[in-house]
């Protein structure tokens, strides 16, 4: 897919930030191991969830989904001798995770190909083996195979306490689906704590499973007991996906960018989950401001897509609040240090730090600042060399090394014919300095940002933005 912007326009308008994907694909994951009929609101259609699906019905897995609705349904289905050969599936990180569900429901499973991502760099699958092994699953591991079993289980009775030398999302992730499956307690030392990662404790809490220290890097699971009356196998369990913050960020960016006026309506607490996004983006001279939305208040705002309202309203009936963040001012201006004059710099943490993947949306921002900025991704060695695609636009950086990029302010940007990694944000980051330049942009192989980002392209059109799928 390539992408056609003519940049300049002053975008405006409200949108509604989609349920996040790294909180959706392990929640479906997790769902595969109810006892009782899951149905999940704020699912939109993106390609990997597309792919989640298609996958789960080519075993003959009884799922249903609406996409216009925005809902999946996910019912209990006796399989065996499941066989994963799919070759979508090995560019999704989260795929782990569906294997890890399949294996603790079925007891085996086979992956057939070599499970990879965005293009980051190496990013090795020590941490997620040694958990699972930790917890007392098999695996077998070789470049072009992963073999996991769940056999010894059931015998699983012990306390078990698993330190993660890294704070892995997909590894702390993986250990809370095997620990919900266990009948002794487990404890999560170093737990990665993003809210995606609390999204999934909180729905893993639906599933007769107690968790302590959501949030923290401490995590305690103690399972209730799997079994299950007669009577409460005639309940689902409903839960909506949080908001993306992912998204909420971007489209703050873009109304930065574009001198424009979007606020972004979501369900996640600004004080719980963007605190610490929102200092950082104050530090390149954009300040936000959150309100909450009264439920009686839905009616009034002029919502982009009439389907948003109901969408909405079933958050709502779910007890889930509601805010609006919009830009409060954008003066551009580069917080330097009090302490001492070396240059501005902005590198990710574990969360509640700045997250690794959010580091390509500020990127755009810091051009229009006004003294040199540092990015530091010490996380992935590849995570930054898509940077030198901004050069085409007349973009005045330095790559000190792989990890680390400065950024000088100019203003004299000129349109170019950007070639987009597979790194979902940077494509994102490439398509906000588009909107940023007057004139005609192409973003060829755009294809990464449909993975996260659902009616994107729609969305800013609706927003004032001239852009335009051309191939």
């Amino acid at each position: 897919m390539d992408l056609e912007i003519v940049g300049g326009n002053s975008l405006s308008g409200i949108v509604r930030s989609h349920g996040n994907k790294n909180a959706i694909l392990p929640i479906i994951s997790a769902s595969i191991l109810s006892d009782i009929p899951v149905i999940l609101y704020n699912v939109p259609y993106i390609s990997d969830v597309a792919t989640f699906i298609e996958f789960l019905e080519s075993i003959n897995f009884n799922i249903k989904y609406y996409p216009q609705k925005e809902v999946l349904k996910i019912t209990p289905t006796e399989l065996k001798n499941i066989v994963v050969d799919h070759n979508h599936l090995t560019k999704m990180r989260a795929s782990l995770l569906l294997i890890t569900a399949l294996a603790l429901k079925y007891r085996k499973v086979t992956f057939k190909g070599h499970i990879g991502g965005c293009t980051l760099g190496y990013r090795p699958l020590d941490t997620f083996i040694s958990n699972l092994k930790k917890l007392d699953l098999k695996v077998e591991y070789k470049r072009d195979k992963i073999i996991i079993s769940s056999y010894h289980l059931l015998k699983s009775t012990t306390h078990k306490k698993v330190w993660q030398p890294e704070t892995s999302v997909t590894a702390t992730e993986a250990a809370l689906l095997v620990a919900s499956q266990r009948a002794g307690q487990t404890e999560i030392y170093n737990a990665a704590s993003e809210p995606h990662v609390q999204d999934l404790c909180h729905f893993l809490q639906k599933l007769n499973t107690d968790i302590n220290g959501i949030g923290t890097n401490l995590l305690t699971i103690t399972t209730k007991g799997k079994k299950q009356s007669d009577a409460n196998l005639t309940r689902t369990v409903s839960h909506v996906i949080s908001s993306d913050h992912h998204e909420i960020i971007t489209y703050l960016g873009i109304s930065s960018l574009t001198k424009g006026n979007i606020q972004i309506l979501h369900n996640l607490n600004p004080k719980q989950y963007l605190t610490g996004l929102l200092n950082t983006l104050e530090k390149l001279g954009v300040e936000i401001e959150t309100t909450p939305v009264k439920k009686n208040e839905l009616n009034k705002l002029d919502l982009l897509n009439s389907k948003d309202y109901k969408l909405l309203n079933e958050q709502v009936k779910n007890k889930n609040e509601l805010y609006i963040s919009k830009i409060k001012k954008a003066s551009f201006k580069v917080r330097t240090s009090l302490t001492t004059p070396q240059i501005t710099t902005i590198k990710p943490h574990p969360w509640p730090g700045f997250p690794v993947d959010l580091i390509p949306i500020l990127i755009p921002i810091a051009i229009k600042g006004d003294q040199p900025v540092m990015f530091h991704n010490w996380m992935y060695e590849a995570g930054l060399w898509w940077a030198n695609e901004i050069k085409k636009a007349n973009v005045k950086l330095t790559i000190a090394d792989p990890h680390r990029v400065i950024i000088y302010p100019h203003s004299l940007l000129q349109p170019a014919n950007f070639d987009a990694p597979y790194i979902i944000r940077a494509t994102i980051a490439l398509a906000m300095l588009a909107l940023n330049i007057k004139g005609r942009s192409i973003i060829r192989n755009a294809d990464s940002m449909k993975r996260a980002h659902p009616n994107f392209v729609e969305n800013l059109k609706s927003l004032g933005a001239k852009i335009k799928i051309v191939k």
